[in-house]
């Protein structure tokens, strides 16, 4: 995961908007950073007022999380505003 692609997806914890996220499918992890894997996931976005859209992307997820990684789950996540293709999972309101 790129220093790029971390300032994309913090750009969503900044200026975001709520909406939810339902999992399709959840790859094997291809990375660690500290003690929490990077996976794979395919998304289906739901945000109020527009269509479901899906989305592909690697995210780090807290090892305690790695349960929600289920096909069907729905997560919750921000989108930011300025950039709609950046997307963050927020775990602090997966709980």
């Amino acid at each position: 995961m790129g220093f790029m692609k971390q300032m994309k997806d913090m750009k969503a914890t900044v200026d975001g908007i709520e909406a939810s996220a339902q999992v399709v499918a959840a790859g094997n992890p291809t990375g660690m950073l500290n003690t929490d894997p990077i996976v794979p996931v395919e998304l289906l976005v739901i945000q109020d007022g527009l269509p479901p859209r899906p989305v592909s992307l690697s995210i780090i997820v807290p090892t305690l999380q790695l349960h929600r990684l289920q096909a069907g789950a729905l997560l919750p996540v921000r989108i930011s505003r300025s950039d709609p293709s950046a997307l963050a999972v927020d775990w602090a309101r997966a709980s």
